[in-house]
């Protein structure tokens, strides 16, 4: 009882949250209103499931039962059960316009939606501006292809820094990648 209740705190907080934004100050592009009313939302923002995922659920917990005696087991697949059967979907988070709004965001393959790098702000690019802007950075001299990936060769320095230092093997075993 006692995570019901911290969980329905935790929802009615984050509510509260999210209804201080204000949609205009977080978004940066003129778009028809209902889509900046869901991007408003920032790109978090999940929509609420229409049905529950039992499949999903079931799978997940009955993997680590059989690591449970059997008996203990048995009650936690009757209190899974139980809770599915009495469960019913959320209520719905968006509006019908919203969801359509966001499957028309999210099919149309002539716009990128991005999180800008500073600020709580979202914006709409082209997406033939967005890879020129992209090609055009990557041009600059300061980068350049690598040959191959760096990392094997990083983690082996690593490794072999932290052999030959003078440190206690009880920090050493943390420190190896």
């Amino acid at each position: 009882m006692k995570q019901k209740e911290k969980f329905e705190k935790l929802v009615v907080k984050v509510q509260k949250e999210d209804a201080t934004v204000d949609p205009k100050q977080v978004m940066v592009n003129l778009s028809p209103e209902v889509a900046v009313s869901v991007l408003g939302k920032g790109l978090n923002f999940t929509t609420t499931l229409k049905r529950i995922p039992v499949e999903e659920i079931v799978s997940a917990v009955e993997a680590p039962l059989f690591c449970l005696p059997k008996v203990q087991a048995k009650e936690v697949r009757q209190d899974v059960s139980r809770v599915l059967r009495n469960s019913k979907p959320p209520k719905s988070n968006t509006l019908v316009q919203e969801r359509k709004s966001l499957i028309e965001l999210t099919r149309n393959k002539s716009i990128i939606v991005r999180k800008l790098d500073k600020g709580n702000a979202t914006v709409i690019l082209d997406t033939v501006d967005y890879h020129r802007k992209m090609e055009q950075l990557l041009a600059d001299p300061v980068y350049r292809k690598l040959k191959c990936d760096p990392a094997n060769t990083i983690i082996r320095k690593v490794k072999h820094l932290i052999s030959v230092s003078r440190l206690d093997s009880s920090i050493t075993k943390n420190l190896t990648p």
